[in-house]
């Protein structure tokens, strides 16, 4: 039983096994404190450590929740860049299919032929994805169809009701 003067200060603690209550005495004796002591000095360690304002922890996470909006709207614009850009890189390479009738060597594209290959039957708009090029512009659309129907043509692909298959 405490001591009177100490009966309006009191606090009793109920641990939820014996072996957090050895536990947390083996931590007072390490420290060679009793374990009330031990108890607060813990606790107000812990209080002094989360003592920063809530009114500042709201700031610094509005201003994290407007920095990610910025990041997020960045690597959007720079993704659609980036698409676009590799989407005008194959219309460049490709040009020469774009003419009615193509003169010259022509280099189809290694990567059409190396995805074909991998199996399985591509759409269009697959096909696209898989070069990185944008399914919505027309030109690259076109270069793409004009390959595809040139390996057609050879007999190493054939086109049907799912996409395109490798067939050579």
């Amino acid at each position: 039983m405490p001591l009177k003067k100490y009966n309006d200060r009191r606090w009793e603690i109920y641990f939820p096994s014996e072996e957090f209550l050895k536990r947390w005495k083996e931590h007072a004796k390490a420290a060679r404190m009793p374990l009330s002591k031990w108890i607060f000095e813990t606790v107000e360690s812990r209080l002094d450590e989360d003592a920063t304002p809530a009114g500042e922890l709201a700031k610094h996470q509005e201003a994290l929740r407007d920095q990610n909006r910025s990041l997020r709207k960045e690597l959007e614009n720079a993704t659609t860049e980036l698409e676009r850009q590799k989407t005008e890189m194959f219309k460049l390479r490709h040009e020469a299919l774009l003419l009615p009738v193509p003169k010259g060597m022509i280099q189809l594209n290694e990567k059409i032929v190396d995805t074909l290959k991998s199996g399985g039957t591509w759409s269009s708009r697959e096909l696209l994805k898989e070069l990185d090029v944008s399914p919505n512009d027309f030109e690259a659309i076109q270069i793409t169809t004009h390959q595809l129907q040139m390996l057609q043509d050879f007999g190493l692909v054939t086109e049907g009701v799912r996409g395109w298959k490798w067939v050579g």
